[in-house]
């Protein structure tokens, strides 16, 4: 049996032994990489190509990297101000989706697309070849922006708003409503209808419909309200709205049965929302004038005949000669007639009173 010190030199030697050899292999392995790596036909090399490339915002910039003899290595692509990689041969390395490596080998030819460019793309890229001498090409990318145009707006082009329709119906008729959005470069975008300050939107149980539709050529939109059976309660005022201006119409509705009163066809109202026709309320005052100062007279007249028997005929006379009372026109005609009843009652009154006196004188 060996001493114990025999043995550590034999596990030395051969520790020692192990050492060496792999010193030699790994000295044999970078001689062989320096010999393939220098030999003039095995060098991998960039063939010429363009250095700076321009595209368009918005576009697919490609940037190509041709490559003689490149073998088994690998193409990286990077941007310069990044020692991150983006692509090691056909693998995506960033999260970005926009960015793809293809590899063309028959033409010798590694591209990296970059969809959707944009100005913060452009700068400075690497094409680099994975060896252990660093062989690299370098691309400029630009990246062309669009130029800005400011159009300038028209000052003959404002934006116009206006609303027509009728005014005035009979309960159970349809309104009808138009409101016409003119743009100043462009057609607006939408059209509101409120009544009351509610907005109004499509009802089949009220048969409420609005219908839209642009006309580009005037730059136009144009929104049409239509309410089927019109309703006491829908009487009010009617506001279109758009997104540049506004402009409002008030809506009368009348009951059949009412006294018929004076009216108009509205044509709209202009961007000051001020109404463009008829006065409603005057013309009712008017009219209220009117009815009293004929009813005054029709009391009065009612009264004459009641004081004598025999004035009824002529007051139903004067009533069919005078036609419709409650029309002002006749008013003076009505009044003459007046006068002469009343002068014929009296002198009737008299005559009777002095037929009465002789017949007392004669029976004395």
């Amino acid at each position: 049996m060996r001493p114990p010190l025999d043995s550590l030199m034999v596990i030395l030697q051969g520790l020692l032994f192990l050492m060496h050899s792999l010193t030699r292999f790994t000295a044999m392995a970078q001689t062989y990489d320096d010999y393939y790596d220098n030999r003039p036909d095995e060098v991998p090399y960039f063939l010429p190509g363009p250095t700076n490339i321009s595209a368009h915002k918005g576009d697919t910039a490609v940037l190509t990297c041709g490559i003689q003899n490149l073998g088994t290595k690998t193409v990286i692509w990077r941007r310069a101000s990044d020692p991150n990689p983006l692509t090691i041969g056909q693998a995506v390395y960033v999260g970005d989706g926009r960015y793809t490596a293809e590899a063309n080998k028959e033409n010798n030819e590694w591209r990296l697309l970059i969809d959707n460019v944009q100005a913060s793309d452009a700068g400075v890229y690497e094409c680099q070849i994975s060896s252990k001498i660093k062989r690299i090409h370098h691309i400029l990318l630009r990246v062309n922006e669009p130029p800005t145009v400011h159009v300038l707006p028209d000052p003959g082009n404002k934006a116009v708003i206006k609303v027509s329709g009728p005014k005035f119906v009979e309960k159970g008729d349809p309104i009808h409503l138009v409101c016409n959005a003119t743009g100043s470069l462009d057609p607006p975008r939408n059209l509101d209808w409120f009544k009351d300050g509610i907005k109004l939107t499509p009802d089949g149980v009220r048969q409420i419909q609005i219908d839209k539709f642009t006309v580009l050529t005037s730059r136009t939109l144009v929104s049409v309200l239509d309410i089927k059976h019109s309703r006491m309660d829908d009487a009010g005022t009617y506001v279109c709205r758009s997104d540049l201006s506004i402009t409002s119409t008030k809506v009368h509705v009348l009951n059949a049965g009412s006294t018929a009163v004076r009216r108009t066809s509205a044509t709209g109202t202009n961007n000051n929302g001020e109404d463009g026709g008829y006065n409603v309320e005057k013309n009712l005052e008017e009219k209220k004038e009117k009815d009293k100062s004929v009813g005054s007279y029709e009391g009065e007249s009612s009264s004459s005949s009641n004081n004598n028997n025999n004035g009824d005929g002529g007051s139903e006379n004067i009533q069919k000669q005078t036609g419709n009372t409650n029309n002002p026109d006749n008013f003076s005609v009505r009044s003459s007639y007046s006068c002469t009843l009343i002068c014929v009652t009296l002198f009737i009154i008299m005559f009777i009173s002095k037929v009465q006196q002789h017949t007392i004188i004669c029976c004395r």
